[in-house]
């Protein structure tokens, strides 16, 4: 009883894969004699379009024609003076053996008043003269359909312009070609008509097979026209199609249309011979399916399960590796290879994968995708912790610029091939930092993303500024210290000379009160103490490292005291002094103040040196909490480029000739200067000179 149930099911079974089959071949049926049906329209589409193709070939031709005859009776008469001066008997001489000639035409010549000047005047040319005059600014030859009567004419025309003024239209002259009858037999394809538009079927006695469908071909021709279309191909039964050409005026107005009358029965045969041996093939199918669905559901479908049934396992878990043995031969013996194969790469791809995620997600550095537009989409970890973000989601799909401010120019490098960026300052949640960014372009199959990596070097910047920084004031120190040192051992030399020279001088003055060279000796020397005495000051207010209560406008009135025993200074340099009164003190070391403004003047006289204009000027204001020093010079200028990194450390434009510098003047000031709060700005055109402001801040305490 058990093997009659299994002897029936296994009936159902095979009746159903048998039925199935069936249905599979119907289908496949269908499928190829849509193909077939495709591929006759296809071929019927081709001849069509070839017709129509010709057709329009010939209307070129025949554009061609009349524009060459046109623009040939234009270019070799002297039609515009004859225009000009409505020399009508000129006109009447030169064209009338152009009229009614070989060519057929019909010539009219019009002035810019459209008035007739040759020819006769026509209903049909007059209504679209307003049109042509449209196109003066058009100076080629020109040729369109135009219906008239029921009959189709050819039209083409040319604006004659004044000889002296290109763009002054004088006249048109216009050349009317008769009906016009193309027709032609494409072999077996049917026939051809050239027909006024809109149809009328009293003009032309149409084949049996059109005249039935002449309302849905009236109705075609009304829906081409109403879309402004040209084109159109239309099967109107089993035995007839048909191509359509649409023809319009100057005016947009549809006037003509071209017909071509396609007969199908040359496809008939073909249609037939398909049909049968497309019915030979399905009865072999069904016969070969049905011998080979057994074999197929034993050898082939059987181990296939298997297979999938371990893919669906290593879907679930893809680390988990499991082989599948192997009893079978041939091709399936190989599947079963590859896919043991397969199964093992996918679990060492998993492992690595694996393996990569915690390397990136330990990383502090951020790693990130970029698309094309800068968009980010992906990121790690590290990535979020600099971009002060919980989740990947809250930066998946932004683009990177609204956090770090990328210019156009280093988008466009990124793009070409790589961009590195140092020392890049940003502010995320209202944090400065300071990053290395780095990004460039990589290609796949895919196509282009862009690979970057972002560290955070905030930390090492401020250690490096606060080195460089207590660099800058060691360096200061010493070089005041040395200075001072050696200034105040020179002036005590100076004292004991100059104090008996002084004695001396002023007891000639008792024994010699009226020799003037006296006077001038002990003036002399009087100036050299008064001198002495300001740079014994000047040395002990640099020494002193007290903050203290600072007089800006007195500090500046001794400095430029100074510089004018420089010889250079003395007998080049125009000094100019714009000393604002009432400026508040304010609290500063007096050297600190006093080597900055030194370093700046010093530059400015430096400057000078080759210019024939030598001015500096100096002038004090207040602009807001803060005291303004702005020292301007009339040099040669800084370059644009060189504006920032002026205040670099170890950065000068000085060469060996004149005496070359270290590059920390500057650096030094700005340094100085940003301790109290302020800083330095610069201003410069080149051979016009330089303005540097220096900003201190008013400390009321």
């Amino acid at each position: 009883m058990t093997s009659k149930l299994k002897q029936g099911l296994e009936q159902r079974v095979f009746i159903f894969f048998l039925i199935i089959t069936f249905l599979l071949v119907l289908a496949l049926f269908f499928i190829e004699w849509q193909i077939t049906k495709f591929g006759i329209l296809q071929f019927e589409n081709k001849n069509i379009r070839q017709v129509l193709v010709n057709y329009r070939l010939r209307m070129r031709q025949w554009d061609s024609e009349s524009q060459n005859n046109l623009q040939n009776i234009t270019t070799t008469y002297h039609l515009a003076d004859a225009i000009l001066k409505k020399d009508t008997t000129y006109l009447q001489t030169t064209l009338n053996k152009y009229s009614y000639n070989n060519h057929g035409s019909y010539l009219i010549v019009f002035d810019d008043n459209l008035a007739i000047l040759y020819g006769q005047s026509w209903e049909l040319v007059e209504s679209y003269l307003a049109t042509m005059l449209e196109k003066a600014g058009e100076k080629k030859v020109s040729s369109f359909l135009a219906n008239f009567g029921n009959k189709i004419y050819h039209i083409t025309y040319k604006l004659i312009f004044h000889p002296e003024d290109s763009e002054d239209c004088i006249g048109i002259i216009v050349s009317v070609q008769n009906q016009l009858n193309i027709s032609f037999d494409p072999e077996y394809l049917g026939f051809t008509y050239l027909l006024p538009y809109p149809l009328q079927p009293s003009l032309i006695n149409f084949p049996s097979s059109l005249t039935a469908k002449l309302e849905r071909l009236r109705s075609e021709l009304d829906g081409i026209a109403q879309k402004g279309e040209t084109t159109s191909q239309l099967r109107l039964g089993i035995d007839l199609a048909i191509g359509i050409i649409l023809e319009y005026d100057l005016q947009g107005k549809p006037v003509a249309f071209f017909l071509l009358n396609y007969l199908r029965d040359v496809n008939r045969f073909a249609q037939q011979s398909v049909m049968i041996f497309i019915l030979i093939l399905l009865a072999i199918s069904i016969i070969m399916i049905t011998i080979l669905g057994t074999w197929f559901k034993m050898k082939i479908l059987q181990p296939v399960n298997i297979v999938s049934q371990k893919m669906y396992q290593i879907a679930n878990n893809p680390s988990q590796f499991e082989t599948v043995d192997k009893t079978y031969k041939g091709v399936l013996g190989d599947m079963v290879d590859t896919f043991n194969k397969m199964n093992m790469s996918l679990n060492n791809y998993s492992r690595y994968l694996q393996e990569y995620k915690v390397l990136t997600d330990e990383l502090e550095s951020g790693v990130f995708w970029l698309d094309m537009d800068f968009r980010i989409i992906f990121g790690n970890p590290g990535l979020l912790k600099i971009l002060e973000k919980e989740n990947l989601n809250d930066i998946k799909g932004r683009s990177i610029t609204d956090f770090i401010k990328l210019g156009e120019q280093q988008r466009q490098k990124a793009l070409s091939g790589s961009l590195t960026i140092p020392n890049m300052e940003i502010v995320i949640a209202e944090k400065k930092k300071y990053i290395l960014l780095n990004i460039r372009t990589l290609k796949s199959e895919k196509g282009i993303k862009l690979l970057g990596n972002i560290t955070d070097i905030t930390k090492e910047i401020r250690e490096k500024v606060a080195r460089e920084a207590l660099e800058l004031e060691l360096i200061k120190s010493n070089r005041l210290a040395e200075v001072g040192r050696r200034v105040e051992g020179i002036v005590h030399n100076f004292n004991s000379p100059l104090n008996s020279l002084l004695g001396y001088t002023q007891l000639l003055k008792k024994n010699y009160p009226d020799n003037p060279d006296v006077e001038k000796i002990l003036d002399a020397s009087k100036n050299i103490t008064h001198m002495v005495k300001g740079l014994l000051s000047k040395v002990k207010n640099d020494e002193s490292s007290m903050m203290r209560p600072l007089n800006i406008n007195e500090l500046i009135q001794q400095e430029t005291e100074l510089c004018q025993h420089n010889l250079f200074f003395k007998h080049h340099v125009r000094l100019l002094t714009d000393l604002s009164a009432n400026l508040p003190p304010v609290q500063a070391v007096y050297g600190d103040i006093s080597l900055c403004l030194t370093n700046i003047i010093n530059n400015a006289i430096e400057t000078l040196q080759n210019c024939e204009k030598k001015e500096l000027t100096i002038k004090t204001y207040c602009e807001q909490d803060k005291i303004a020093i702005e020292v301007t010079d009339s040099g040669e200028g800084i370059p644009a480029d060189n504006l920032e990194i002026i205040f670099e450390p170890y950065f000068s434009t000085k060469t060996t000739m004149n005496g070359s510098g270290y590059g920390l003047g500057l650096a030094i000031s700005r340094n100085i200067v940003r301790k109290y709060g302020g800083d330095i700005k610069v201003k410069s055109a080149l051979q016009k000179g330089s303005t540097f402001i220096i900003y201190i801040p008013v400390n009321e305490n």
